[in-house]
């Protein structure tokens, strides 16, 4: 039923646990001193066209020394060969390489995108540092293997900077980039089979982003709330979050609220958390503020008022509305999207949908919300495209790899919402949840954790919940027809569809390939008859929003393009 034609080689050393690494703080203080004085001394213009000549009087000793040693570091217990795979296509290669006496060799390795030469080095046992992989942003950055000296002697490599990455050997089929694991090694010189591999990851060429790495954003922050959103990150009949920016001026934030129905009844105000997100690549907006607030203590099946602000000089938003979820009702409307990529066109879907007479109760996302993650620009267009309905109705997202931006975690993805936590062991806070909405129970999915652990969280709550309807929300499709996909997530399929088989997961939305299609109905493997017989997989795209409508025990569900057609159609009666 399935192209399997290219699943990928077996050889992958290790399985990969999300961790966001932490290099040495002085690498991170270098950068910071020579971004602060371009900042002073350099216009906008300059910055956008800075060339190596224009950086150089900024590197001071220290910084030098940081530059060129703290980018990784670790011990080895015998005298090694340290060699170093360079990308061939990275135009210029990082100057400390020669500098710390490195050689250019013959040997080459390659995977199914890359070449890279090798340099390699002799070192006694001991501390080895290594530097930048350069200003210039260069994705596929280097990555590292080590091998003794002396025939046959055994290397241990320990304290690692940064800490803890995968450890495999040098082979085919050996993973090198823990935020892209299917891209594995095909050719690996006899000279270096064997040997200690480092693995890295592609995001750690933005740690020293300079040239053309500056950016602006088109909606900096104010003095004045914007960026509303609402989510959950408690009990949605009883509670409501909500999460807006302003700039760094203003300190303490506030929602205030009352019962619509009840406009003479004085409104409760609840203050807010503040978490600063800094992007120091961002020229006109650096660093914003973002509020948190949990208005609690609600009550079931009501309409709110709320606007948000600082009380102290009497500054607010206009006023919104949201509903809380009911008491036990089972009749609701929601909309899903995928792959925002924080462009317009998802704004207008998000603004259609919500127009439905119909009216969402909420909003799922599943992942890709922004093309970078860590670039608050993109976050800053998103909120300004999806606009006015999100103040109304909260989001319920999932991460994608792009908001989990090449491996150097979701963190702005993270300060944008406040989700719950999972509360299991081995998943960590806002990555993995359980969102009850009436009758129907949301399970956000992360990217990049373990994937049995997953799976056993996804089995405690599918066992534990009387809710009649249950959904998956997940970037990446476990099943695809596309052959690009053919193969990727096979683990998932193996370990987590036998979860959804044995509790009955209603729905499985997911994204990513960009190309939409709704699989028949999947039970054990194989295309079954009825929704009821098994879980419906649909791989949604950008451009469209699908439309779920539940009465009971029956769901309408609808697909409809960015030109207002249908699409697509289910109905499902249990």
């Amino acid at each position: 039923m399935f192209n399997r034609s290219r699943i990928r080689p077996a050889a992958v050393l290790f399985l990969v646990f999300s961790f966001v690494p932490r290099a040495d703080e002085r690498l991170d203080a270098a950068m910071d001193a020579i971004v602060t004085r371009l900042y002073a001394e350099k216009s906008l213009d300059q910055l956008r066209s800075l060339t190596p000549e224009q950086v150089e009087p900024y590197l001071t000793p220290d910084i030098r020394d940081a530059l060129a040693t703290a980018y990784w570091q670790f011990d080895v217990n015998v005298p090694a060969v340290v060699s170093v795979m360079r990308h061939v296509k990275q135009q210029t290669a990082p100057s400390w390489l020669a500098e710390a006496g490195f050689t250019k060799t013959d040997l080459v390795v390659r995977n199914e995108s890359c070449d890279y030469e090798v340099w390699q080095k002799r070192f006694e046992a001991g501390r080895v540092a290594l530097g930048i992989n350069g200003f210039d942003g260069h994705r596929f950055c280097y990555f590292v293997c080590v091998g003794s000296q002396t025939p046959g002697a055994e290397v241990r490599v320990s304290n690692v900077l940064p800490a803890d990455p995968p450890i495999g050997r040098m082979d085919a089929g050996a993973t090198t980039y823990t935020d892209w694991t299917e891209l594995v090694l095909t050719e690996v010189p006899d000279a270096l089979r064997g040997h200690v591999l480092l693995t890295t990851y592609r995001g750690r060429a933005r740690e020293c982003h300079l040239f053309g790495g500056f950016r602006e954003t088109p909606f900096p922050s104010s003095d004045n709330p914007d960026q509303i959103t609402l989510t959950w990150s408690e009990n949605p009949k009883t509670t409501q979050a909500v999460l807006w920016r302003t700039n760094t001026s203003v300190a303490n934030g506030t929602v205030r609220y009352r019962e619509k129905a009840a406009p003479n009844v004085r409104a409760i105000d609840v203050r807010a958390s503040l978490e600063p997100i800094d992007d120091r690549m961002l020229t006109n907006d650096r660093t914003s503020h973002r509020h948190t607030a949990v208005m609690r203590n609600l009550k079931p099946g009501t309409t709110y008022a709320y606007k948000v602000g600082e009380s102290e000089r009497n500054v607010w938003s206009e006023e919104y509305e949201f509903t809380t979820a009911p008491a036990s009702g089972d009749a609701f409307s929601f909309v899903h999207l995928t792959d925002t990529h924080n462009r317009e066109v998802a704004g207008k879907l998000l603004a259609a949908a919500y127009a439905r007479e119909s009216r969402p109760s909420l909003v799922t996302i599943s992942g890709d919300l922004v093309d970078y993650g860590l670039h608050r620009d993109c976050w800053d267009k998103l909120f300004a495209y999806l606009g006015e309905p999100i103040a109304r109705i909260p989001v319920i997202p999932s991460i994608g790899n792009h908001d989990d931006q090449d491996g150097l975690g979701p963190g702005t993805f993270l300060k944008q919402f406040a989700l719950p936590s999972p509360n299991f062991e081995g998943l960590p806070a806002e990555r993995a949840c359980a969102i009850r909405y009436a009758n129907a129970l949301f399970l956000v999915i992360p990217i990049g954790l373990s994937v049995e652990t997953i799976g056993a969280w996804l089995e405690q709550e599918l066992a534990a919940t009387d809710a009649t309807w249950k959904f998956g929300i997940y970037h990446f499709p476990m099943y695809s027809t596309d052959p690009e996909y053919a193969g990727y997530y096979d683990k998932q399929e193996s370990i987590w569809a036998r979860v959804f088989d044995k509790y009955h997961l209603d729905f499985m939305l997911t994204g990513h390939t960009h190309n939409y299609e709704r699989h028949k109905p999947i039970y054990g493997g194989k295309e079954v008859d009825s929704p009821n017989d098994g879980t419906v997989y649909l791989v949604s795209a950008p451009g469209h929003y699908s439309t779920f409508d539940i009465r009971g025990r029956e769901l309408d569900f609808k697909t409809i393009d960015a030109k207002g057609n249908v699409t697509d159609t289910l109905t499902i009666k249990k």
